[in-house]
């Protein structure tokens, strides 16, 4: 689930035990401002986050980010 930028949520109720993903919805924007840093010079774009690696990664994926920092 990670990997696709999901944080797995397992709850029980019982003996019956679900598991589902979460995800944070990236503001409409996002892509578009980064665009416009790109077009003005920006040449690095960091992403720095407090959520694990591979949900990072995920994300930064679909903003075309390449400089990840995350833990």
């Amino acid at each position: 689930m990670q990997a696709r930028g999901l944080t797995a949520v397992v709850m029980a109720f019982g003996e019956d035990w679900a598991s589902i993903g979460l995800q944070d919805q990236l503001r409409p924007e996002s892509a578009s401002t980064l665009d416009a840093f790109r077009k003005s010079g920006i040449q690095s774009i960091t992403m720095l986050t407090g959520d694990n690696e591979a949900t990072a990664r995920a994300v930064a994926s679909e903003l075309h980010i390449q400089d990840v920092h995350a833990g």
